[in-house]
């Protein structure tokens, strides 16, 4: 369970790449796939992209809570399906996207506010380097599309609105 931070779940192609198949926000769920299939073996890997704090909860404990209470099994049910659906989004959007695309896509996913997230972080969730996520954090400032405050990245409801327009007209 991810009671804050967030976590990146992706996979790896045979020549080494690592695609981005979903990001878990905070009071997300994470590793209920491989525990629900029994098959005994991790399907993806999981990578926090900020300071996470996450509680781990045995497989044999999950399973039996979600057999034996159909509150939370409804819960999973819902938790499953916006996950993917996001997956689903994702991954047919995200290859497609160039590092500008990507930041774009997250900062919408993380909403208006003051970033918590270090420049690292964000290229670790963008899958880019560090000298691309600044590059582009320089061109969305100068687009007028985020604002810096101290080094820290914030993003108003009206940069929000820009970022959603850029999204679906420039990326």
């Amino acid at each position: 369970l991810v009671l804050s931070g967030g976590v990146v779940i992706f996979n790896r192609c045979a020549n080494g790449r690592e695609n981005r198949v979903v990001v878990v926000p905070e009071g997300g769920v994470v590793g209920e796939m491989e525990a629900i299939s029994g098959l005994g073996r991790i399907i993806y890997s999981a990578r926090a992209y900020s300071e996470t704090t996450l509680v781990r909860v045995l497989a044999s404990d999950f399973l039996r809570w979600v057999r034996e209470d159909a509150a939370a099994c409804w819960g999973l049910t819902q938790v499953l399906s916006e996950k993917l659906w996001a997956a689903s989004m994702q991954s047919s959007q995200y290859g497609a996207l160039d590092a500008k695309g990507r930041l774009a896509q997250l900062l919408l996913r993380l909403g208006a506010g003051r970033l918590k997230l270090t420049r690292q972080e964000l290229a670790g969730a963008c899958s880019v380097s560090l000298r691309t996520i600044n590059r582009c954090v320089k061109e969305f400032r100068e687009a007028g599309l985020l604002g810096i405050d101290r080094g820290k990245i914030e993003v108003s409801h009206a940069q929000i609105r820009a970022l959603r327009d850029w999204m679906n007209t420039d990326a």
